[in-house]
């Protein structure tokens, strides 16, 4: 049995750090052609990330040491949620979070956006 909560597998870290530089790079359009984030959602999510100034960056590799970037299983047994921290361009890291679900597409892995969100720590 799947422990509901694990850390992001080395599997699908390359589906989630491609997802986040194209975020980083605000390539919008791109996700949204290619189904990684649905339209209605970039306007939101875009606003989000410049939302104080805040500047997201690809994820470095030493990222996946964060014990908080976790996945747990969804539906079938190769789909998976994953939800991780990421970080902007002054260094921070968790003031804004991804939501990603995760499946195998054939052999490949592929990422979709589920949301974008600030930690309810971070709203108010």
């Amino acid at each position: 049995m799947v422990p509901y909560e694990v850390p992001i597998g080395e599997r699908y870290r390359a589906a989630i750090e491609a997802l986040v530089r194209q975020l980083a790079d605000g390539k919008f359009e791109e996700l949204v052609r290619s189904g990684q984030v649905a339209s209605h959602a970039v306007k939101p999510i875009a606003a989000l990330i410049r939302r104080g100034g805040q500047n997201l960056v690809p994820l470095p590799s030493a990222w996946w040491e964060d014990d908080r970037a976790v996945m747990f299983p969804v539906h079938e047994p190769d789909e998976w949620c994953a939800v991780l921290p990421l970080q902007t361009q002054d260094g921070g890291h968790g003031a804004i979070w991804l939501e990603a679900e995760l499946y195998l597409e054939g052999s490949e892995v592929r990422a979709e956006v589920e949301q974008v969100f600030l930690p309810p720590s971070t709203t108010t």
